[in-house]
């Protein structure tokens, strides 16, 4: 929605000198796109929750949203967070690691599905699958979802990454990355790209790439679609589109 606002005829009319802020979260937001808000006076303040915690967990605000730029800000009132290693052990600044929370406001359990609620709450603690680092002043920043990285030849793909580069494409709508089965490296990186420019090609945006991403982690393959699968929150439905592309090794189709 933000990017398509920046795209809309109606902007280089339009008077929206009182608008100020723009609250935005269900995923991490390109910084690309939060410089291009602040370069016409419009500060995003990027919130960061989940359903199980009952709303935000983290918050961005003020002063910070400047000075740190595609952070989600630190803990929100009444909640304590904490970026862990596998064993549940503090990670250090820097350091990536799963996103836990613990607050009185948690979800108690899944309905139904015990199995679900003891590998999400343990050791009272909430385990969100969110992969995220932390600066050395608590500001944390969201890498990915746990369990869409993707593992070629052996090296973790954080696709948030990938999708961040590809979001500063000129004539880019939305993107999203996931692995397609590769007989060499296990999985390779595809991007899926909805486009604004049909002149956009699949050259171009490997070149673009070149010198913004790791050889590994460029993607293999790049395929162009009208719309992404969104949910009504407007998060990519990634495993939809795993079945539309219909991945098969190092290839994806439509």
């Amino acid at each position: 929605m933000l990017t398509l606002a920046l795209q809309a005829p109606e902007r280089e009319t339009a008077d929206y000198s009182s608008l100020r802020w723009i609250g935005v979260g269900g995923a991490p937001v390109p910084v690309s796109l939060l410089e291009k808000y602040q370069s016409i006076g419009i500060e995003l303040q990027q919130l960061y929750g989940l359903t199980e915690a009952c709303g935000p967990v983290c918050l961005l605000t003020g002063n910070d949203v400047a000075r740190k730029v595609g952070s989600a800000g630190k803990s929100f009132l009444h909640n304590e967070v904490r970026i862990v290693d596998p064993n549940d052990r503090d990670v250090e600044p820097g350091e990536r690691g799963e996103v836990i929370v613990q607050a009185k406001h948690v979800m108690l359990e899944y309905w139904n599905s015990p199995k679900a609620t003891a590998e999400t709450l343990r050791n009272g603690w909430l385990h969100t699958g969110d992969i995220a680092t932390q600066d050395e002043e608590g500001f944390i920043f969201i890498v990915d979802r746990l369990k869409d990285m993707i593992i070629s030849g052996g090296e973790n793909i954080y696709p948030a990454e990938i999708e961040k580069v590809l979001a500063g494409i000129p004539g880019v709508i939305g993107v999203a990355v996931i692995g397609c089965p590769d007989s060499k490296w296990g999985e390779a990186p595809v991007a899926v790209i909805q486009r604004g420019d049909s002149s956009l090609s699949e050259g171009a945006v490997l070149q673009y790439c070149q010198d913004k991403l790791a050889p590994y982690k460029i993607p293999k393959v790049v395929k162009f679609v009208n719309a992404l699968p969104q949910t009504s929150t407007g998060k990519v439905m990634k495993a939809a589109l795993r079945e539309q592309l219909a991945l098969s090794d190092g290839k994806a189709r439509v």
